[in-house]
């Protein structure tokens, strides 16, 4: 049966918001070992920039299988890889969880620019010139009195977990990326800097004077070479679904991998955050009790993670669903912000066919 014959009210309202929310859209939904696809806008195989979605797909579980080769640990301290920086309460669970103290993010690349074109930015020798300096100012920007307080979304402790998993693991995070979770995975369309001429377009940058399309969105990554630890992995709506499933099967006792993500090493990371009010896990977000982009049917054992150029997906061991959402709302301009209200409504209208709710 088509996605639109099973879900009619949930393909009317991805109709609806063509092109008003976002120009293109690709949708995949595994339900109880079902799977479901369609797109509007793209191609069935078309790559979107999955934004912040990285810190799941990459360094999250790059760092879920690094622990268990024993390379490092969650509790391993931050201090132990960064030795400038001075709090030696910090390990990496904290940046996994965002309890950390750190911002949640810095116009690190203005340094790097002018500000309305690239200015001194050299693709070949400023990356390695911003690693440094990025480093520097995000181990400054450190509060210590916030240590534990509360869960702040940062973009900044996630490029910090990218060096750290790079120096415990001595290769660089795409290349731990491509042999960790890429190829053993399956997932050949996940990739830093993707070379497919199938790209949606993101924005159209007033610094780089050009839409963005194959390059990743994301200013501070793009600045570093667009390869870091919060953002920069391109990939398609059926390599995104299966990621899911892979986490929700070993969430579940049923790994679909042999000797890869271990029943054991993925309920740890699904665990919920004790920070005060967090609805976080490690390196996943939960289902906020109020207004949550996730919507009101997800049960509470649901995580998931939004990334700003208008993706998302959600993975719920208690009724045995995945669904991913992928988006360029960000093209022509980040100002579009109407996903906002159109991502819960979609949750909950997908799920409410479902039969759940």
């Amino acid at each position: 049966m088509s996605f639109s014959a099973e879900f009619p009210k949930t393909t009317k309202l991805l109709a609806s918001a063509q092109p008003e929310i976002f120009p293109a859209c690709a949708v995949g939904v595994s339900f109880r070992g079902q799977d479901h696809f369609t797109n509007l806008g793209c191609g069935p195989n078309s790559l979107f920039d999955l934004a912040s979605i990285t810190k799941v797909a990459c360094t999250t579980t790059v760092l879920a299988l690094a622990e268990q080769k024993k390379l490092l640990s969650t509790t391993s301290p931050l201090k132990q890889f960064f030795p400038t920086f001075a709090d030696a309460r910090v390990h990496l669970s904290h940046l996994l969880e965002h309890s950390s103290g750190l911002p949640w993010w810095l116009p690190l690349h203005n340094a790097y620019h002018a500000e309305n074109g690239r200015g001194g930015f050299d693709a070949r020798t400023t990356p390695g010139q911003a690693r440094a300096q990025y480093e520097a100012e995000i181990i400054k920007s450190h509060n210590p009195a916030e240590f534990e307080k509360q869960a702040v979304y940062s973009d900044l402790g996630f490029m910090m977990l990218g060096w750290a998993l790079e120096k415990g693991a001595d290769a660089p995070l795409d290349a731990l990326f491509q042999e960790w979770v890429v190829q053993p995975a399956g997932l050949e369309s996940f990739q830093f800097l993707p070379v497919s001429p199938d790209v949606v377009p993101t924005e159209n940058c007033p610094w780089r004077a050009r839409v963005l399309r194959g390059e990743v969105h994301d200013d501070n990554c793009y600045v570093l070479g667009g390869i870091a630890g919060h953002a920069g992995v391109f990939g398609n709506v059926g390599d995104t679904l299966k990621f899911g499933k892979l986490w929700l099967m070993a969430v579940l006792g049923n790994p679909l991998l042999d000797g890869w993500l271990t029943t054991d090493t993925a309920r740890k990371f699904w665990q919920r955050s004790t920070v005060h009010q967090s609805v976080r896990s490690l390196g996943w977000d939960g289902v906020s009790p109020k207004d949550s982009a996730a919507g009101k049917l997800f049960s509470p054992e649901a995580r998931g993670h939004l990334g700003f150029t208008g993706t998302s997906l959600w993975v719920d061991p208690g009724h045995k669903l995945v669904v991913t959402l992928l988006t360029n709302r960000v093209h022509p301009t980040r100002t579009n912000e109407k996903i906002k209200a159109f991502r819960p409504l979609f949750h909950d209208t997908l799920l409410s066919e479902l039969g759940i709710g």
